[in-house]
């Protein structure tokens, strides 16, 4: 009867010159044959490439990936300073100085006329200047635009179907639909 191995060991048949470069490859790295093995095979393993592929081509594809997350890194970090840290940082050192920014108004310009004389007015005759009328029959017309656009702005529904696209839709009567359409085409004038 043969005696069963404890260990459950067996044997490879290798070259002499490469059995010899193992063991001593395998005194470096570890206590025993087996756990240098295993090392090693978890090494490939673990980072996913092959013995026999070229290492360096890897290496150069893994620093590419690198450095490019890295930048996208920075990206992120320049973004988050400028937006979130530097706003921060200004409101902190005038609330710590004690002083307020007020905002600067616009200062007045004097209109110069061909007589010398200044004037914080435009001219009565000045081509360019709208009668009264006219611009507060405008003014009308644009409020009565905007009422119109809300009102026909709230009567507009986001439909969700089961199968298809969203679409909007109008629940207005046709009759109301007309009306709105002609009052806009009637202002248009």
């Amino acid at each position: 009867m043969k005696k069963s191995n404890r260990f459950g060991f067996c044997n490879i048949s290798l070259k002499k010159a490469v059995a010899v470069r193992f063991r001593s490859f395998s005194r470096k790295v570890s206590k025993s044959h087996t756990e240098t093995l295993t090392a090693m095979m978890d090494f490939f393993e673990w980072h996913g490439i092959s013995p026999k592929s070229k290492f360096g081509m890897s290496e150069q594809n893994e620093h590419a990936k690198t450095r490019k997350r890295v930048e996208a890194n920075i990206a992120i970090l320049r973004d988050i300073e400028q937006t979130q840290t530097k706003p921060l940082s200004i409101q902190m050192d005038l609330l710590f100085e004690g002083q307020t920014r007020q905002r600067e108004r616009p200062k007045r310009v004097e209109r110069l006329f061909a007589d010398g004389t200044a004037s914080m007015d435009p001219p009565e005759n000045d081509a360019t200047m709208v009668p009264r009328e006219q611009l507060e029959s405008a003014e009308r017309r644009f409020a009565d635009l905007r009422k119109d656009m809300a009102y026909l702005l709230d009567r507009i529904k986001l439909v969700r179907p089961a199968l298809g696209k969203e679409q909007l839709r109008l629940e207005m009567s046709p009759v109301r639909f007309e009306a709105l359409k002609a009052g806009f085409e009637n202002k248009k004038e």
